[in-house]
């Protein structure tokens, strides 16, 4: 069964082409609401079906002779001939962005000076100079 909802086509007939701009205002309400009762009918019609425990997150299978902790995978296509089964990939934006910004201030100290030039302006200032 598809589980997927897609309005393919008016519910009523439309009003003529010279037909008024309240017509078109009374049709389309008529239409909006046929077309979500016909929406609510497929999702009463969808059964709850548990997810097989091989493709929970944390299974636990045999990969050539060893036991081993396999990610999440999720579904894509039409559910009947064409699924593709495709693990499941945590986001890693933040954790990029983050060691982006660590490598860009890495070596710098002192504020905004790097590096040697950093050191001495630190040894002189220590030794009194400007």
């Amino acid at each position: 069964m598809d589980s997927t909802f897609v309005r393919k086509d008016f519910y009523i007939q439309p009003p003529e082409k010279d037909a008024t701009p309240e017509e078109w205002a009374k049709w389309l309400k008529k239409d909006n609401r046929k077309a979500a009762a016909h929406k609510a009918a497929h999702t009463r019609s969808l059964v709850h079906e548990e997810v097989p425990e091989e493709y929970q997150a944390g299974t636990t299978r045999k990969i050539n002779g060893v036991w081993k902790q396999v990610p999440a995978v999720g579904f894509s296509g039409d559910g009947e001939e064409n699924v593709q089964v495709q693990p499941i990939v945590e986001d890693t934006q933040e954790q990029v962005a983050i060691l982006k910004r660590m490598e860009q201030y890495r070596n710098i100290r002192g504020g905004t000076r790097k590096g040697k030039s950093a050191r001495r302006h630190a040894n002189k200032k220590r030794r009194g100079k400007k």
